[in-house]
C-alpha cells in the first residue's frame, strides 16, 4: 500500500492464494468511513498568491498610465527588437 496513507487510513492484512502461492495482503478496510480531502488546501498560500497577483495588477495599471502620460507605445519596443 501508498506508504503515505497506511498513517492515516484504516487498512486490513490478509493473506490470499496466487498462482505462484500464498501471499500477503493489505488493503483499505471497506467497513471504515474514508474522507477525502485536499491535502494541498492553504488559506495562507491563497491568500499570498491573491495579494501578490493584486500588487502586479496594480503595478501593470501603473506602468501603463506612464507609458500613456510619456507617448510610450508598444509598437515603439517592438520596432527596437
Amino acid at each position: 500500500m501508498y506508504e503515505a496513507s497506511t498513517d492515516w487510513l484504516p487498512t486490513i492484512t490478509g493473506e490470499i492464494r496466487s498462482p505462484m502461492g500464498p501471499a500477503s495482503v493489505e488493503f483499505i478496510d471497506p467497513r471504515a468511513p474514508v474522507v477525502v480531502m485536499n491535502l494541498f488546501w492553504s488559506t495562507r498560500y491563497d491568500k499570498a498568491m491573491t495579494l501578490f497577483l493584486t500588487c502586479l495588477k496594480e503595478f501593470a495599471e501603473f506602468a501603463n498610465s506612464k507609458d500613456k502620460e510619456n507617448n510610450i507605445s508598444v509598437e515603439m519596443f517592438q520596432a527596437a527588437l
